[in-house]
């Protein structure tokens, strides 16, 4: 039996990629681990069940779990057979994909580190294929009203999603946590509709409508938002932001060589254009290595590996750090029994160049052969200070440079960066460990201030140490956190923690040392 739609609200707009997405195929391609999602044509696209979760989700942490079921669908099973459910009332369809004129798909490296050797862990090398900032997507979404459902507080629900795609508070794809996927609903490229299915009149000029969108009548949506009183509940979170400058050349080595120069920094189109970019993985991957440092400091009797030789196995074991996994994100254990962590609480936005490079002479950098092409063409672009460096491995025995390992390093000088965006979701987290991993985190940001953490690539020979000028913490529920509630700039001169107010030092500390001799007596 159809079911007695009364009205159906039809939304057609345009997510632009503030980041690089990745929505995947879910199967190895040709010359990539994780390529993007296709259509039957070859073209990109995002598939629908995609935007469906992600704007699921975000309606769930909003309104509830019992709302989102009666909006979104669901299907119960009882001992084994399908007892009840109910088809979703939003149908979203998939999302075709335009990149920008002569843009194409990027490809990002992943490794990662051994914590004991420093070095890449073995058979833990991947890329991935992304799409570029400045890509559109076309959402196309519709919500039915049905008979006997008061249709007002719904309209007011789809009103705060869509206000919340238009903040770009709802990301898309993998790696949400590690700077991809940052998306946001161009307001003046969007279209609101709602058609009257109950009546002859509202289906006649359904049917006479040159496109279906473009029947009924136009609907705003802060005015949708306002169709009832309804509040979305806000997830306890804390927003770091750092502002900070390299004191030396800085970048995340891409993946492919120049012509004649062998290490390239990364680039990648960001809001301002071709720009450097330093990856959320590449901050991140250093905040938890540290991180893993300190907990590893405190409870000595964790070693970095259980398994002496180099496999996939040993790096999965050093990345068991308790609190860390919490923070950072653990896989999640076959049989294991009792919550696991999973996706990280803390996601880390992808930081870039302030200064745009002009993508002429960036290719002419790229196609240089010689010395004297590098730097004439670095020179024509403005990169006065970069500078082409040689290096070369020395024969331990002969004491000479050892064969075939001399190699270049493009190293950018001079650039300034954009702040460090970081999320800290603490509805993600355990209660009793939401104190100590606001301790873990301040202490990691503590050692950032103090130039104990470098970023980017080359850490050991001289790159990636920066200088952090300002830490800003944005609490949504002071009474929550142990934190005075509202927006907090941080006085560095004396450290993070020392900025921070006596109380809240000792909140802090408390349930740090609380969670530090609860794991020394689980141990």
């Amino acid at each position: 039996m159809a079911r007695p739609v009364e009205a159906r609200i039809v939304v057609h707009g345009t997510l632009t990629a503030q980041s690089a997405v990745h929505v995947g195929s879910g199967e190895e391609g040709f010359g990539t681990d994780l390529p993007l999602a296709r259509d039957g044509r070859g073209e990109l696209y995002v598939p629908g069940t995609n935007l469906a979760g992600v704007l699921r989700d975000w309606y769930r942490s909003a309104f509830g779990e019992a709302d989102a079921k009666s909006v979104w669908g669901f299907q119960e099973r009882d001992g084994g057979r399908e007892s009840r459910g109910q088809a979703s009332l939003v149908l979203v369809e998939d999302a075709r994909v335009e990149l920008l004129p002569g843009a194409h798909a990027a490809i990002r490296d992943g490794v990662g580190i051994d914590r004991e050797w420093g070095a890449a862990a073995r058979h833990v090398k991947y890329d991935r294929a992304v799409l570029p900032a400045g890509s559109t997507l076309e959402l196309r979404l519709a919500l039915e009203l049905l008979r006997g459902i008061p249709p007002d507080p719904l309209r007011a629900k789809l009103g705060h999603l869509l206000e919340a795609l238009a903040r770009g508070d709802i990301p898309l794809g993998a790696a949400r946590t590690r700077g991809l996927g940052r998306v946001r609903l161009d307001r003046d490229r969007l279209s609101v509709r709602e058609q009257r299915l109950s009546d002859r009149d509202g289906v006649l000029a359904l049917l006479r409508a040159r496109r279906p969108s473009e029947a009924g009548h136009d609907l705003a949506i802060q005015d949708l938002a306002k169709a009832a009183d309804v509040t979305p509940r806000r997830a306890p979170s804390i927003d770091i932001e750092v502002v900070w400058e390299p004191l030396g050349p800085l970048m995340v080595k891409a993946g492919g060589e120049g012509l004649g120069i062998d290490a390239l920094p990364y680039t990648e189109p960001g809001p301002a254009g071709l720009s450097l970019v330093l990856p959320g993985s590449s901050i991140k991957g250093a905040l938890r290595s540290q991180a893993e440092r300190i907990v590893r400091t405190l409870l000595p009797d964790r070693p970095a590996s259980r398994t002496p030789q180099p496999s996939t196995q040993r790096f999965l074991d050093q990345l068991d750090v308790p609190l860390a996994d919490w923070l950072f994100g653990a896989r999640r254990a076959r049989g294991a029994s009792g919550p696991r962590p999973g996706r990280g609480a803390l996601s880390v936005a992808d930081c870039f160049a302030t200064a745009p490079l002009d993508r002429e002479q960036w290719s002419a950098v790229l196609g240089a052969g010689t010395a004297e092409e590098a730097r004439r063409a670095l020179d024509l672009g403005g990169l006065h200070e970069w500078a082409n460096a040689y290096h070369v491995a020395v024969d331990r025995w002969t004491g000479g440079a050892a064969n075939a390992l001399l190699f270049s390093v493009l190293e950018p000088h001079g650039v300034g960066w954009g702040p460090i965006k970081m999320r800290m979701e603490l509805s993600r987290l355990p209660e009793k460990a939401r104190q100590p991993a606001i301790a873990l985190l301040l202490l990691v940001l503590d050692d950032l201030a103090a130039g104990r953490v470098a970023l980017g690539f080359g850490v050991n020979r001289g790159m990636g140490t920066v200088r952090v000028t300002r830490v800003a913490l944005e609490v949504s529920d002071g009474a929550l956190l142990g934190l005075a509630s509202g927006a907090i700039r941080l006085d560095l001169q004396g450290g993070v923690l020392s900025a921070l107010d006596r109380t809240t030092r000792q909140v802090i500390a408390g349930g740090w040392q609380r969670w530090i001799e609860s794991e020394q007596r689980r141990d």
